[in-house]
C-alpha cells in the first residue's frame, strides 16, 4: 500500500512541474496581495454558503464510499474480488457526472448545482433499497 502512496506523490510532483513549465504567468500574479484581505474573503456569506453546500451535499457520498466494500460484500452479497471492478464503474460514473455537470454549469449554473444536489439526495436516499439488488447496487 505504501507504493501506491509513493506513486501518487510522484504523479503529483510531475504534474506540479508540468504546470510550472506550461502555464503562463498572469499579470495579477506579479501584484502583491494582502494576506489579511485575501483571508477576509473566506468570511463572506456567499463563500460560506458555498462551503456549506459542498460539505453538506457531499458528506453523504464520502460516508457511503467509506463503507462501500462492506456494504457490497455483506449486504449485496458480492465477492470481495468484485469490489474493485464495481469501484471502477463508480469512478467512471463520477467522471461522466463531472463532465456532464461542468457542461450544464457553464450554461445554467444555479439550476445545475441545485439539480445535482437533488439527484444526489435521491440516489443516496435509495441506497437502503438498492443495496438489496446487485444490479441496482452497481447502477
Amino acid at each position: 500500500w505504501r507504493a501506491t502512496f509513493w506513486a501518487v506523490t510522484l504523479v503529483g510532483i510531475v504534474a506540479f512541474a508540468i504546470i510550472l513549465l506550461l502555464v503562463p504567468r498572469s499579470p495579477a500574479a506579479l501584484e502583491k496581495s494582502d494576506l489579511r484581505g485575501d483571508l477576509a474573503v473566506l468570511g463572506r456569506a456567499p463563500v460560506l454558503l458555498g462551503f456549506a453546500v459542498t460539505v453538506l451535499g457531499y458528506a453523504g457520498v464520502f460516508a457511503v464510499f467509506t463503507y462501500i466494500a462492506p456494504l457490497l460484500t455483506e449486504i449485496t452479497g458480492f465477492a470481495e474480488a468484485a469490489v474493485s471492478p464495481i469501484l471502477l464503474v463508480f469512478g467512471g460514473g463520477l467522471i461522466a457526472g463531472n463532465l456532464a455537470g461542468g457542461k450544464f454549469a457553464d450554461r445554467w449554473l444555479v439550476p445545475s448545482v441545485l439539480g445535482s444536489l437533488v439527484v444526489l439526495a435521491l440516489v443516496l436516499s435509495t441506497m437502503t433499497f438498492a443495496l438489496h439488488s446487485r444490479a441496482m447496487a452497481v447502477i
